[in-house]
């Protein structure tokens, strides 16, 4: 399990830390879509692996517990899928800019925690599909 890599940077003598967080969208084509967030407050060691034991694998779906899903492109093909990939590097840095979505590091935490079941569907309703023909693949 990757460390969260601390840089401690003071501002007025007080210490501002957010937490970046990293995930992977890779497709069946193993195309690859980075994405990235800053949470509110530090993720620690100890929250990354109450997450990790979350997790289906190293794989899990965003929208489940409200990060945000960034694919190739904007459209869905025979090679994309919900499953987003944790861990790939360090997952989580600690940084003093300011978050990018409203979550504190606790909140990501629970919502984790409070996954039954990954919605393995809902982003469909986001990409409408395109076949490789349409697309011009395979002419």
């Amino acid at each position: 399990m990757p460390a969260v890599k601390a840089k401690r940077v003071t501002t007025g003598g007080e210490f501002i830390m957010n937490t970046t967080i990293e995930y992977l969208y890779r497709d069946a084509s193993n195309y690859k879509k980075w994405n990235r967030v800053v949470i509110r407050g530090e993720l620690s060691s100890e929250q990354l692996e109450r997450i990790e034991a979350c997790l289906d694998g190293d794989y899990f779906v965003p929208r489940s517990v409200g990060l945000p899903e960034h694919r190739i492109t904007d459209y869905r093909t025979d090679d994309d899928h919900c499953w987003f990939e944790w861990g790939v590097y360090d997952v989580a840095e600690l940084t003093e800019e300011p978050p990018t979505i409203d979550m504190s590091a606790e909140e990501l935490v629970r919502r984790f925690e409070q996954v039954s079941h990954w919605d393995e569907t809902g982003w469909m309703n986001d990409y409408p599909y395109k076949s490789y023909e349409e697309l011009g693949v395979y002419d």
